[in-house]
């Protein structure tokens, strides 16, 4: 008989920003289990711009911010960083700036349970 390994499941946690007119940073979720952090992806509608970032407790998860320049759009940072995630981390979710009148800026990390 074979064994079927299980399949990692991806667990996401985010936060809606309406209406940003600037920087504003807010913690979403403290991690009960270590986990690694596999994505951060952003939304935005309205206005011309925003630039968003993630945190792991005071460390940022992309080296430089994710640019949300295409509307109604998810964009995906291209790059990661501080994955390992220890149980007890809290995550963060930060608007770094805005362009214009921006309705609302959706942003959402991915992780997987170690």
């Amino acid at each position: 008989m074979d064994t079927i390994a299980p399949t990692a499941t991806i667990e996401s946690v985010g936060y809606i920003f309406e209406s940003p007119t600037g920087p504003m940073l807010r913690a979403v979720a403290q991690l009960a289990a270590a986990a690694t952090i596999t994505g951060v992806r952003a939304f935005r509608s309205g206005g011309a711009g925003a630039a968003v970032n993630a945190r792991v407790d005071t460390e940022a998860l992309l080296p430089i911010d994710l640019s949300v320049a295409t509307a109604d759009t998810w964009t995906s940072a291209p790059d990661l960083q501080n994955t390992a995630v220890p149980a007890g981390a809290s995550l963060q979710i930060e608007i770094t700036a805005v362009t214009g009148t921006v309705a609302y800026v959706v942003v959402q990390i991915d992780y997987q349970v170690d």
